[in-house]
């Protein structure tokens, strides 16, 4: 009888553990710890969000600022859409197989070197809680010997803007990068002018690769 009832804990045991990652799948193709220079930034943790059934998948996507001692806004990002700093909860329905994206992003504004930030973010099955699967982000600022005295190099204006953007700067520019909020590269330039004339209206971000590989990022409103 004792070891009928032990086989039962075991078997019960081991269905648990399997259960967790029986329905879904979240493949992160970041690093979950990021050490970046003392200089204003925007940080994307990549991943995946894979649905390993045949059905259609209902789940719930939190986020959690575990210490964020700069308030650094921070956005879930899943498929094409970034959703506001303030949305800590998001309820994505996946299709059969379906394959979505799920990125994390941070704002990282105005750091010091030493600043430590953690955030949490748990996906679950909301047919099934039991399947879960949480990850832990961190980003540590630190100073370098290739960012030692740097800060903040670059600064882009008129913002807003309606056609050309400006970089000013003291520092040689080696790649100017324009991104939309879901990441993707729109245009790669190497001038301190960028024409956006027919980007449509809304926000932006440019990244900024000085000497080296020294790199900020700014958001810009396009009208």
């Amino acid at each position: 009888m004792k070891q009928i009832v032990l086989l039962l804990v075991v078997w019960m045991v081991y269905s648990n553990l399997y259960s967790q990652t029986t329905s879904f799948d979240w493949i992160v193709k970041d690093d979950t710890v990021k050490i970046i220079p003392v200089a204003d930034s925007i940080v994307y943790f990549d991943g995946d969000l894979i649905n390993k059934t045949n059905k259609n998948l209902d789940v719930l996507i939190v986020k959690q600022s575990v210490s964020n001692p700069k308030n650094w806004a921070n956005y879930i990002c899943a498929s094409s859409t970034c959703y506001p700093p303030t949305q800590d909860t998001i309820r994505p329905l996946l299709g059969p197989n379906e394959t979505m994206s799920l990125r994390f992003d941070v704002d990282v504004l105005n750091p010091a070197n030493g600043d430590v930030a953690t955030f949490k973010v748990t996906v679950l099955n909301n047919l099934n809680p039991s399947e879960v699967i949480t990850r832990t982000f961190r980003i540590n600022i630190q100073q370098t010997s290739k960012n030692k005295g740097l800060l903040n190099q670059f600064s882009v204006y008129p913002n807003p803007v309606t056609d050309v953007l400006k970089i000013k700067t003291t520092q040689l520019i080696s790649t100017v990068e324009v991104l939309n909020l879901n990441g993707q590269s729109l245009m790669i330039t190497h001038s301190p002018s960028i024409d956006v004339s027919n980007f449509s209206s809304g926000v932006y971000v440019v990244k900024i690769q000085g000497q080296n590989d020294y790199v900020e990022y700014h958001k810009f409103i396009k009208e």
